[in-house]
Order: C-alpha cells, then sequence, then structure tokens
C-alpha cells in the first residue's frame, strides 16, 4: 500500500462520519457533538410540537445518553441519536418498576424515521387514537428534523462525502443537489445499534448516467470559532477580564437563544443558573472559549433581565 493510501485512510479515520440516515439527529443546526448539547436542543425541539397536544405528556432520557423519552398516557415514544431511530410501544409501569416481570404489552416499530409510520398498523384497537396523535406529532418532529438538517448543509456546517467510481478511492464531497438525482440503494443492516465496521449503514447508490458512488455519509464541518482578541492596553472592560475580550456580536446571541429556552419551557421556575448552564454547554460545543465567572454572570444577568 503507498504512503499517500496510509495518508489517505489515516485521514479517513479520523473524520467523524455519519449516515445518511442517522445524520438528521445530530444537528440543530449546529452539529451537537456532546450528549448533553444534544439533549438541550432536541428537548426543545419535542417539547415545542406538544404544548398543544390534549395527551398528558412527559421528557424523561430514562434510556441514557442521545436518547429522549416521551411519556404519554399509555405509550411512550422514544427516539434515539446513536441508532438513528423511533420507536413507539405500550408503556407497562409494573415492567419498568421490576427486573423479574415479563411484558405481554403491545411494542411497536424500531425503525428509521423515513419509515416509521408504515409499520403502525398493527397497532392495538384499544391504542389506536393515542397512537395516531403521536404519530401526527412525529410528522411535525421529523419536518423539523429535516429544515434543520438542510440549514446545517446550507449554512456549511455539515456536507455530503462519498468514493466516486470505487470503494477504493479517496472521500469527495458530493454537493446537496446531487443527491436527488441518485438511485441509492437500501442499506444492508437493520435499525439497531451501531458496531464497530468503518462504513457500517454507509449507503452506495448510483448516478443517472451509471456511475457508482460509495460510502456515501455526512460530515460535521464545524467552522473555526473566532480567535478572541487581546486587550493590549491591559486594562479591564466590560467585554473582558484585562487580558481576553469575548465579542458581544458572537457570545450575546448564544447566550439570549439559551435565555428564550429556558423561559419558555420552566416559566416562572426559570433561573439564571440554568441559561447559564446551557450556555455553557452552547459556547463550548462551539469551540469558543466560556468567559471568567463575573463576567459570564453579569453577561447572562443583563440578557435574562430582558423582557
Amino acid at each position: 500500500m503507498s504512503a499517500n493510501r496510509n495518508m489517505s485512510n489515516l485521514k479517513s479515520k479520523s473524520t467523524i462520519r455519519l449516515p445518511r440516515l442517522r445524520a438528521p439527529f445530530y444537528f440543530g443546526p449546529e452539529y451537537l457533538a456532546s450528549p448533553s448539547a444534544w439533549k438541550i436542543k432536541f428537548t426543545a425541539l419535542v417539547e415545542e410540537p406538544l404544548k398543544n397536544n390534549t395527551l398528558p405528556w412527559r421528557v424523561t432520557s430514562r434510556y441514557g445518553d442521545w436518547t429522549l423519552t416521551i411519556r404519554f398516557h399509555r405509550t411512550e415514544f422514544t427516539m434515539c441519536a446513536r441508532q438513528g431511530t423511533f420507536l413507539i410501544d405500550e408503556y407497562d409501569e409494573e415492567f419498568d418498576r421490576r427486573d423479574d416481570v415479563q411484558s405481554d404489552n403491545w411494542e411497536g416499530p424500531l425503525n428509521f424515521p423515513s419509515d416509521f409510520h408504515r409499520a403502525l398498523s398493527d397497532c392495538p384497537d384499544e391504542l389506536k387514537d393515542e397512537v395516531k396523535r403521536i404519530s401526527n406529532f412525529v410528522s411535525r418532529l421529523i419536518t423539523q428534523m429535516e429544515w434543520r438538517f438542510r440549514s446545517a448543509l446550507n449554512r456549511g456546517d455539515a456536507r455530503y462525502e462519498g468514493r466516486i467510481t470505487s470503494d477504493l478511492n479517496q472521500f469527495e464531497t458530493i454537493e446537496a443537489d446531487q443527491i436527488k438525482g441518485l438511485i441509492i440503494s437500501p442499506v444492508k443492516s437493520s435499525p439497531g445499534i451501531p458496531g464497530s465496521g468503518e462504513n457500517e449503514d454507509f449507503e452506495d447508490a448510483k448516478g443517472k448516467a451509471g456511475q457508482g458512488l460509495y460510502s456515501l455519509c455526512v460530515v460535521p464541518s464545524r467552522p473555526q470559532p473566532p480567535q478572541a482578541k487581546l486587550n493590549t492596553a491591559g486594562e479591564k472592560t466590560a467585554d473582558g477580564d484585562g487580558r481576553v475580550r469575548y465579542p458581544k456580536d458572537i457570545y450575546n446571541p448564544i447566550i439570549e437563544r439559551c435565555a428564550k429556552e429556558v423561559k419558555r419551557q420552566l416559566g416562572k421556575k426559570a433561573t439564571q443558573a440554568e441559561v447559564k448552564r446551557r450556555a455553557t454547554v452552547e459556547l463550548e460545543s462551539h469551540g469558543l472559549k466560556v468567559p471568567r465567572k463575573s463576567i459570564f454572570e453579569q453577561r447572562v444577568k443583563n440578557i435574562f433581565s430582558k423582557k
């Protein structure tokens, strides 16, 4: 194997590559690199369309990182970013409380979002009304996830890549508008826990002229964060600690977005501490340095107090 091929493989393994079907789970529209950033973004995403839902509901993370579960009256809906799947089943409180109880309750489909609705036909009659309402919610959820992913592509936070002509070739960027013209082969694996294969769930495709495309995937391309500005005069300012400045046009929109989410989700229970916690996660996910305590708290206080 040539030295160039060795370098190509090394670069390939160090690059984050997401299967196309799972990619919409990882953008908000910025790439969500950590479980905490993912949870904040996707909790807000699922709670918004549920506000007008007449069913009782509660969001939990009962299955751990990269998952959200919404408990309804008799059923629960779970989304898993690592698997790229949705699941709906009948909630069994006794089974949930004890390990030695076998449940005969209905378990719905575990599927990629694109196939989720097709598998709901075997739902028991007594659950059909609730499952139908959840199905409508899931349709809106899928629309929002797809919109976020398209925004990520348009902003440059994500790009398609694939190996053209041969699966031994290097990865090359595939323009988003070219994807529409491809005939994509179904993934060979079923939804489930991701394995360790390098190209697991990557799709192969053919162009209209028959040209082969292999290992189609999505690569997060997080923009480089702006460099903090040095305060050469050595004087303290409202924007910094005497050494580093934190540009308001970059930092404040992130804090403002977190403040709005906290106020919308928690109402009267919203606190500056929760805004600071979420803003810290957001800043770190963008690769930005978190301001030191006194400056950060003052920024949060000023923004939080705005109506």
